[in-house]
């Protein structure tokens, strides 16, 4: 059977694609597929363990099976604030001191002095 996958965020940066025709055998789940997605690329795995899925515009568990024809979103987590873009390696990476770095940088009124991993004096924003 073939499905259509439409890659979003991260997914997509690994791929450099955005919508994969795929190849299953009858009887895969979701699940099988981002198995198999990750076989392909490595980069990929550390996504997956983190990513939602919808399959037709639905979301699912990744238990659920997939038919002839399913259109599959794999829709990693995403979040927003920063200006940089985030590469796909630094995927699943500990930003712990980097967090720790922001609140040390905190002043006592609440301004706060902006962090970057090249720049750890940072500058009042």
């Amino acid at each position: 059977m073939r499905v259509e996958v439409l890659l979003f965020a991260g997914a997509k940066l690994a791929f450099g694609e955005a919508v994969l025709d795929v190849s299953l055998p009858d009887g895969a789940t979701a699940d099988s597929l981002l198995q198999q997605l990750s076989a392909v690329n490595p980069v990929f795995e550390r996504i997956a363990a983190v990513t939602q899925m919808a399959v037709n515009e639905e979301y699912v568990p990744k238990a659920h099976l997939l038919y002839d024809g399913d259109t599959v979103a794999i829709i990693p987590p995403v979040s927003g604030g920063s200006d940089r873009p985030i590469s796909v390696a630094d995927a699943g990476r500990d930003h712990s001191s980097r967090d720790r770095a922001h609140r040390r940088n905190r002043d006592v009124k609440g301004g706060v002095r902006g962090y970057h991993e090249d720049d750890a004096e940072g500058k009042l924003m």
